[in-house]
């Protein structure tokens, strides 16, 4: 969300020189101030669909599993907190959804299994962690299932399908 509010800013300030640069009308730059001032403080309050964020929580869940085999505490511990922002935007602003009282379910199974995730981390001692993300996986396709979207079933991936990243601990 931050690139794209980045970006808005940017795109904010390039209108703005173009219309310093082209108009000496100052009533209608002022106009065309104002409405890109009400087009950026719209977006500030852009929330993701739940669905959007599910996939992102997905990938962090897949990104986890590499970090986890490559036995990397410091990008498990990243990817942990980047999950739990996701579960809060799910918490917060996606309650409830067809019905589903999905903050409910996701404060009494994914949650704790974050946490649980959070300290087998930083506990260190892998086989707990494995345990822990194990959990966290078993609760996702609990919730799926109590949400009434069984057919979304979760795994650990089979192959790595995030060629772009080098899961492996970095050394100075």
């Amino acid at each position: 969300m931050c690139d794209m509010k980045l970006k808005l800013m940017s795109l904010f300030v390039v209108v703005m020189i173009i219309s310093l640069a082209c108009n000496n009308n100052s009533s209608e730059l002022q106009e065309k101030i104002s409405a890109m001032e009400k087009q950026l403080e719209e977006s500030k309050s852009y929330v993701p669909g739940l669905g959007i964020t599910m996939n992102q929580i997905q990938l962090y869940h897949a990104k986890f599993y590499f970090a986890m085999k490559n036995d990397n505490k410091e990008l498990m511990q990243y990817i942990n907190h980047e999950l739990e922002e996701n579960f809060e935007v799910v918490v917060d602003h996606h309650a409830l959804h067809d019905g589903v009282n999905i903050a409910e379910l996701a404060q009494n199974t994914i949650l704790p299994a974050l946490e649980s995730l959070e300290q087998s981390v930083e506990n260190g001692v892998n086989e707990d962690i494995i345990i822990a993300f194990d959990n966290l996986t078993l609760n996702c396709n609990i919730c799926h299932s109590a949400s009434g979207h069984s057919f979304i079933r979760i795994k650990n991936p089979e192959g790595i399908s995030y060629l772009n990243q080098d899961f492996t601990e970095f050394v100075n």
